[in-house]
């Protein structure tokens, strides 16, 4: 409980106590644990040392006083080695103390039995890309009339990834490594080629600030927060310096920031403009320990003892030559960059080729295994999760979640042995992972919670071409048959709880999701941050069979005869006939109490976005009659057979809803109530409404679902959200400031392109009406809770994340504003 609520930092120091305490926190320490497979794996996995590649401290021990050196013996520096007694040394470049040094297996066998979820991660990071390492190319050659240097004869490796390659084929030593996690519960992996999207300089100074691995397991221990604390209040303190400077009309733009960084030839007291001031004194300053953030942070190497960052309006991204001079241009990688990204996806391949055998070879150790979390994995490798005996060294798996990050190019040799790029489409992810799932997860018995998705993409990318674009399918269906008005999908017979992440869905193929798994296991589906596009059969021919329309037949005339709508913008023909929905609409949900006579059970809804608009529904009619906003009205016996909650004009005109919105999706895939549940029941001898379609479902969580525009895609019709598109609001929604609108000129050449018609581009709009029947009806709500994660959108010239999105939780029993 203690150690919980501390950071890794505090628990290290801790293990140091004494041996009692290193028996104790241990546990803790290494509860969650994921090992970054890059040159530190060396020792960890190696027995023999690789002292050529690693700054290990080795001890030679000489066991016949003989100088041959194949007597010479090499051990790691360990002593009295116990289950707990193995002490931590970091490497030297090791700035976060999260490796291990020059312990062989013994690291394995000491803390193997702590150890209750292990990951691996090994991920190319556009820092690593922007300085690959030297290659050696040219050869010495000694000749007669001297020595020149003469190219090779054939490809030559990075030295740090044929090392890592060497490591990843000899599986006999990860075997035996993974042999020592016998407690292990849970299994994480995230492995990043780096052939997908590239920000280049595409980066927001926030982003920068809070940049981060991706990450495995979730936070481990609570103290973890911390750890970011000091980089927060950093840039806190920048954030107040820069609009403390600023005109009080210029706080409207304080996401118009760069950060620039000056190395000092003088000392402070000898600054112009400050000499003489107590800020002459540069113990005053604010200080910055980590010369790694400053790099990061400015894109600087500092080489004086002293200088100053700073925040400034100026871009130095709208200068071409900057760009063109960037350590990484996306779209132009160097050759020696292209070549890294060759060698590194060979390392990857044999490093998982090897994973997997070790977790195959060793089906006594993962027998308990519950858990796989994939956290990241390029869309390339996904091919090679397919292997049957790795799923089935899982016997007891039953929680697996599936994060793809797609690629948007390829990097082979050519016959010249040269390492060429060739670019892909990003949507032929889809079928690899589609793939995948048919073979291994749908028919997967003990398999009862999936979550699938992909990351890198839609509103959770970072920077101005990246966020909320380039969002991919759902990987339940092929993209072509996705946007089809009979569009089908896999069906999970044994899933009771199926996550869909961070992807684009139809409409048909949403309402097919769940009449598929009406008669099966799910019992729970959650959409995070799923959008939906245009409805492939949205004209007004196929609005003949929208079952919303087919419910409300007997409105009106009463006599059964329903008239197909007109479409969207012809004008609506039952605008006349308020008095008669006023009269006829009323609250008769299941979940409702009736009223029996007692006036402060009224409860009228009132349309638009009113001040009590957010109060639960049960309360708004008293708060709106304390008010004196609506006259309190008793109705006797005679009327409590007819309804309670009379609707004022919230829900008037359902038919108003468009076929393919959301509020007509909800209230067809709703295992809870629905629009017929405040609609007065039709008389015996009219026409009855079509009955709800039976499920299994009792829950649908909505975490931030909205609209997406598939701009590249000339077939489907989406006239009825590009008209939202072009409507004043809507230009509102899509003006940059001239700020966002300069740098995203002069990023655009740098930056990668596709044409791929499968690609989405969220609509940060949604209808008034459409929220609020989605706020009355299912009480969902719109926006994000967590403020300052939406504000990360803002830094990118964009609106707030949530804008336009909604979240809540639709249930059987109860529903309310619940969800992300």
């Amino acid at each position: 409980m203690i150690t919980g609520n501390l950071t890794r930092e505090d628990v290290k120091s801790m293990r140091l106590v004494n041996k009692e305490f290193e028996g104790k926190v241990s546990s803790s320490l290494f509860y969650s644990s994921v090992v970054p497979f890059n040159t530190e794996l060396y020792d960890m996995i190696g027995i023999e040392a690789k002292s050529n590649s690693r700054q290990a401290t080795l001890r030679t021990t000489d066991q016949s006083q003989s100088r041959s050196r194949d007597k010479m013996k090499v051990e790691p520096q360990v002593k009295n080695f116990d289950s707990g007694g193995i002490h931590w040394q970091n490497a030297k470049e090791d700035a976060q103390g999260k490796m291990y040094k020059g312990h062989g297996l013994k690291v394995f066998q000491g803390f193997g039995p702590h150890i209750k979820r292990f990951g691996m991660s090994f991920e190319v990071t556009e820092e690593q890309l922007a300085q690959p390492p030297v290659k050696n190319e040219l050869y010495q050659v000694d000749s007669y009339h001297g020595s020149y240097d003469w190219p090779q004869q054939f490809y030559t490796r990075f030295d740090n990834l044929a090392g890592l390659e060497r490591t990843a084929d000899e599986t006999s030593r990860m075997k035996a490594a993974f042999s020592h996690l016998g407690m292990v519960q849970e299994l994480g992996l995230a492995i990043d080629s780096g052939l997908g999207w590239l920000r280049g300089l595409d980066t927001s100074v926030r982003a920068r600030l809070s940049e981060r691995p991706a990450s495995v397991f979730g936070m481990s221990l609570e103290g973890e927060k911390l750890r970011s604390q000091a980089a927060k209040e950093f840039w806190t303190a920048m954030r107040e310096s820069h609009e403390s400077q600023q005109r009080q009309a210029y706080y409207q733009k304080t996401k118009e920031v760069s950060v620039a960084y000056r190395e000092l030839d003088v000392t402070a007291s000898d600054l112009a403009g400050i000499k003489g001031s107590v800020y002459a004194n540069s113990k005053l300053w604010p200080t910055l320990e980590n010369p790694l953030f400053l790099e990061r942070i400015t894109g600087a190497k500092p080489k004086k003892r002293l200088g100053v960052l700073y925040t400034t309006s100026v871009q130095p991204e709208t200068d071409q030559h900057v760009v063109a001079r960037a350590p990484v241009v996306p779209n132009d990688l160097k050759k020696e960059q292209k070549e890294w990204l060759l060698e590194t996806e060979w390392a990857q391949r044999a490093f998982l080729e090897s994973y997997m055998l070790s977790v195959t070879d060793n089906v006594q150790v993962f027998e308990k295994v519950s858990t796989l979390t994939i956290a990241k994995i390029s869309s390339g490798l996904l091919p090679m999760l397919a292997r049957e005996a790795f799923w089935n060294a899982l016997p007891s798996l039953a929680k697996v979640t599936l994060h793809v990050k797609a690629d948007w190019r390829s990097v082979t040799k050519d016959d010249a042995g040269m390492a060429c790029v060739c670019p892909e489409s990003p949507s032929d992810a889809v079928v690899p992972f589609h793939d995948l799932l048919v073979q291994r997860l749908v028919g997967h018995q003990t398999i009862k919670t999936l979550d699938i998705g992909w990351v890198d993409c839609g509103e959770h990318a970072e920077g101005i071409f990246a966020r909320n674009n380039h969002l991919l399918p759902a990987p339940i269906s092929k993209p072509e048959k996705m946007l089809t008005v009979r569009a089908t999908g896999l069906v999970f017979t044994h899933l009771e709880h199926l996550t869909l992440t961070n992807c684009w869905l139809s409409p048909p193929a949403l309402r097919h999701l769940v009449r598929s798994h009406a008669k099966h296991n799910l019992t729970k589906l959650t959409l995070d941050s799923v959008s939906i596009t245009a409805d492939p059969g949205g004209s007004a021919a196929a609005q003949h069979n929208n079952p919303m329309f087919a419910g409300l037949g007997a409105i009106g005339g009463g006599q059964g005869h329903m008239q197909p709508p007109p479409p969207a913008p012809a004008p609506n023909p039952l605008t006349n006939t308020q008095s008669t929905w006023n009269q006829n609409l009323f609250f008769t949900g299941p979940n409702l109490p009736q009223a029996q006579g007692n006036p402060q059970m009224q409860q009228p809804v009132i349309g638009g976005h009113q001040a009590n608009a957010n109060l639960p529904m049960m309360f708004q009619a008293q708060a709106m009659q304390a008010a004196g906003q609506i006259p309190v009205q008793n109705f006797g016996p005679a009327a409590a057979p007819a309804a309670a909650y009379q609707v004022a004009h919230a829900l008037d005109g359902l038919d108003g809803y468009r076929l393919g919105s959301w509020p007509d999706i909800i209230d067809t895939i709703s295992p809870g109530q629905g629009f017929s549940d405040y609609l007065e029941p039709p008389k015996p001898w009219e026409e009855q409404p079509p009955a709800r379609e039976p499920t299994a479902l009792t829950t649908i969580e909505f975490k931030s679902c909205g609209y997406v525009l598939l701009p590249s895609n000339p077939l489907l019709d989406q006239s009825a959200l590009e008209r939202r598109e072009r409507t004043p609001s809507q230009r509102v929604v899509e003006h940059r400031t001239s700020w966002f609108s300069q740098r995203a000129t002069a990023l655009f050449p740098s930056m990668m392109t596709s044409s791929d018609c499968f690609l989405g581009k969220l609509l940060p709009h949604m209808p008034a009406r459409e929220l609020e029947a989605l706020l009355l009806v299912w009480g969902l709500r719109e926006g994000w809770e967590d403020e300052e994660k939406a504000e990360e959108a803002e830094w990118d010239g964009h609106l707030p994340g949530g804008t336009g999105r909604f979240s809540g939780v639709v249930g059987v029993q109860e529903f309310g504003a619940d969800g992300g």
